[in-house]
């Protein structure tokens, strides 16, 4: 199977919890009638959303047709580049969160989602220090909250980004 690949989730297939669904039940895309062995979905969209295939939400068509995107909301007033931030929201499938996307940027541009993290895969990455102090300037939740509560699959959840640029691990947080 040719994987389509999607360049700020470059680790979507890998995910345990991707929002890439196997299709069991034969679905049809609703932007061009295949049956996907993998599709998407969800989306921000005012239209009902059940299977678009990948190939179509990598191109656009499906942003096109439905007037909608993946992501609910994300750092673009670092982006400066206007037609980088609409492409960017119409061909990046989210992550899964509890309260919506928020993805972040750095060096003028997206960064890649890397993985859901908690406490326990911080603490085996040398740059977890700077994470979190980095995170801190968001605003979130206190450190000592992080320490104790923060699960890759909990009540409170690390997202883990990566600048395509400059390689500096970012950090989002959101909980139940």
């Amino acid at each position: 199977m040719c994987q389509v690949k999607f360049p700020y989730h470059p680790n979507i297939y890998q995910l345990e919890f991707s929002p890439i669904m196997r299709n069991q039940e034969s679905r049809l895309c609703q932007v061009c009638g295949c049956v996907p062995e993998l599709y998407l979905d969800r989306m921000y969209s005012t239209e009902t959303i059940y299977c678009l295939c990948l190939q179509c939400v990598a191109s656009g068509a499906v942003a096109d047709q439905f007037d909608g995107a993946y992501i609910q909301d994300a750092e673009w007033q670092k982006v400066s580049d206007p037609a980088l931030v609409k492409n960017f929201f119409r061909t990046t499938p989210g992550y899964s969160s509890w309260q919506g996307e928020y993805w972040l940027a750095c060096c003028d541009d997206f960064c890649n989602f890397i993985d859901y993290v908690g406490i326990a895969e911080l603490n085996k990455m040398p740059e977890k220090e700077a994470i979190l102090s980095d995170y801190e300037l968001l605003g979130g939740f206190d450190r000592a909250i992080l320490e104790e509560y923060l699960s890759r699959d909990g009540d409170i959840t690390g997202y883990l980004f990566q600048c395509r640029h400059c390689s500096k691990y970012r950090l989002y947080v959101d909980a139940s």
